[in-house]
């Protein structure tokens, strides 16, 4: 049975009064505490938000002596970000110069001195690592977003002293029943690969060990990135859009979720 949404001006009020009072609250009180915090909320939930009313908090303490990188893992992301900014109030950041967003493929650009939020931090790879720990100290402030990271990937954050306590999560579950969130509607579709897309995988996962034997960090990452590019134009994963699309367009909302196996050791 469908569900009624309620409408999106009360759904963004709820979101900014859990965010600020709830979750936000306690991500402001580690931050203020140790420069680090990591908030795992789920998508819709207001990472954005409340990484933005930190940063400004922290230009503001600082009266615009500390700059800002905000990396996101796209470039088209960056827009996304700018058009935060000016939603939410915060077009000064980017006007004075005191927030630059920047692609984790430019890692090797950073420079010493200045603060990161890390959007998508689950995006972080070894290379991105090593470019980050070479401008990143004590002294350093960190906000880490993402909807979940997982136990390898903060392994890596945990080189930049982050810790358990500074991990804040809110699964979609707890985010639909704050009413931040609104409710989901999950549809799997069962899709069947075709011979050239399985070669191309193949392919692709052949590469991808080779850099790994040669300890190639570089070819590493840029196989991952030619696996994640493939999967994400694929015919298959275009088609089953267009399924969702012409199926279930009237609904609220749909979550899509496309199971396959594991085929030469890539996770599909």
């Amino acid at each position: 049975e469908k569900s009624e949404a309620p409408p999106i001006d009360l759904v963004i009020t709820k979101r900014q009064t859990v965010t600020r009072e709830g979750k936000f609250g306690d991500a402001q009180k580690i931050f203020r505490l140790d420069h680090r915090v990591a908030m795992e909320f789920c998508t819709g939930f207001g990472k954005t938000y409340a990484a933005l009313k930190l940063i400004a908090e922290d230009l503001i303490n600082t009266k615009g002596k500390t700059k800002w990188y905000i990396v996101v893992p796209r470039e088209k992301i960056i827009q996304t970000w700018y058009n935060e900014m000016d939603k939410w109030g915060f077009k000064w950041m980017h006007k004075h110069s005191l927030v630059e967003i920047i692609n984790y493929s430019s890692s090797h650009k950073f420079e010493k001195g200045r603060n990161f939020c890390l959007d998508e931090a689950h995006n972080i790879t070894e290379l991105r690592e090593g470019n980050l720990t070479n401008v990143i100290d004590k002294k350093t402030r960190i906000i880490a977003c993402s909807a979940t990271i997982d136990s390898k990937k903060f392994t890596i954050l945990r080189e930049f002293g982050f810790n358990k306590k500074h991990r804040i999560v809110v699964t979609l579950d707890q985010g639909v029943e704050s009413g931040a969130v609104t409710d989901y509607l999950i549809y799997m579709l069962p899709l069947k690969m075709n011979k050239l897309f399985r070669s191309g995988i193949v392919g692709l996962n052949r590469w991808l060990n080779s850099c790994k034997k040669k300890k190639n960090a570089a070819g590493i990452e840029a196989a991952i990135f030619a696996q994640t590019r493939y999967l994400y134009n694929s015919y298959q994963k275009l088609m089953a859009a267009k399924y969702v699309m012409d199926s279930f367009a009237d609904t609220d909302k749909v979550c899509l979720f496309v199971m396959t196996r594991s085929i030469g050791g890539a996770s599909l």
